[in-house]
């Protein structure tokens, strides 16, 4: 972080003076998010607007951000040619990236961890460490007068052991230095996203991989901040799988199934009641077909019960046709 006060003092000379404090901490923000990036920030898809998707990341007025955009992607000075605007928006619509365009100026690539690995390489090929055994403190032949080197607690094999405390009185023991720390607990983001994968099988029935973006650890930090329970976060999980707007029903047609839409502020709550519903319908029994009505033949007591009625249809039966034909009979030859 050293370079960041020179950089910070540099907002407040020449024409960068005349910003406005608002946008000089937008500026400043901005910075912070694209430090892990090498200063560029790649912005969530999904959104209809650059100011949608860096409003979304930074959070605050939407006005300000609105101002800032505008004033930052514009140069100080527009008679200068040469001169460059602080950020850059660029990219395909598809995948936006937002470039500080001073960071290389004032962040440099930390070389310190290769120039001390060819230091130990160097030290490692110019005093070679023995072959065979030898007492704690050895004096290598070749190197320099009056230097000496530990060898003895460096042979290869050898398991370094530390004292433990005795466990009932007893005379105390030894446990190898190698043993396997204990594991730390998962936080909150962590414990989110997994709920998100677990959601994402019981909805699909196919497993769902994947590791946590940058974005989606900010955002479920900030509902963690704001003591919101990962129960509902598995809901909205499991909610946004009915949510038409995400399922791709929408003036783009696009999917928003990321774990970061998920957790978005504006549909959130929604998204948690669609997860409730859900677990309504998936804990209610499924719902078994009517069995057909039960066919019983007649006895033969009830088919002499029928017969009287069955004699009276056909005689009425036969006395309407036989005045039909009586009727057919009475009408002359060649009438209409």
């Amino acid at each position: 972080m050293n370079e960041w006060v020179p950089f910070h003092e540099s907002l407040r000379r020449g024409d960068k003076r005349g910003l406005p404090r608002a946008v000089r901490f937008i500026y400043l923000e901005l910075s912070l998010e694209a430090r892990p990036f090498g200063g560029r920030i790649p912005l969530a898809r999904g959104f209809k607007s650059d100011l949608d998707a860096v409003h979304d990341l930074l959070g605050g007025k939407r006005s300000e951000i609105a101002l800032a955009l505008t004033v930052l992607g514009a140069p100080l000075d527009p008679t200068d040619p040469s001169e460059r605007p602080m950020i850059e928006v660029s990219g395909p619509t598809e995948r936006r990236v937002l470039t500080v365009v001073a960071h290389e100026t004032y962040v440099k690539r930390d070389l310190s961890t290769p120039r001390t690995r060819k230091h130990r390489e160097k030290q490692t090929e110019q005093y070679p460490a023995p072959t065979e055994p030898g007492n704690a403190f050895r004096t290598n032949a070749t190197s320099a007068p009056g230097t000496l080197h530990m060898r003895g607690e460096e042979r290869r094999g050898e398991k370094k052991r530390s004292p433990i405390a005795p466990v009932g009185g007893g005379t105390g023991g030894t446990v190898p230095e190698s043993a396997e720390p204990p594991k730390k607990s998962p936080g909150y983001p962590e414990q989110a996203f997994q709920l998100w994968l677990d959601a994402w099988h019981i909805r699909t029935g196919k497993p769902k991989r994947g590791s946590l973006m940058p974005d989606e650890r900010k955002r479920a930090t900030e509902l963690h901040r704001a003591k919101v329970p990962l129960e509902r976060i598995r809901l909205a999980a499991l909610g946004i799988h009915d949510s038409p707007f995400h399922t791709g029903e929408n003036d783009r047609g696009a999917k928003f199934m990321r774990f970061f839409h998920a957790l978005s502020s504006s549909a959130f709550d929604e998204l948690v009641e669609r997860g409730e519903a859900f677990e309504v319908r998936r804990s209610q029994p499924p719902l078994k077909r009517a069995a057909a009505p039960e066919e019983h033949p007649a006895t033969p007591e009830e088919l002499l019960a029928l017969k009287p009625r069955l004699e009276e249809a056909a005689r009425l039966l036969k006395a309407q046709n036989r005045e039909a034909d009586l009727l057919m009979l009475s009408v002359p030859a060649g009438a209409p």
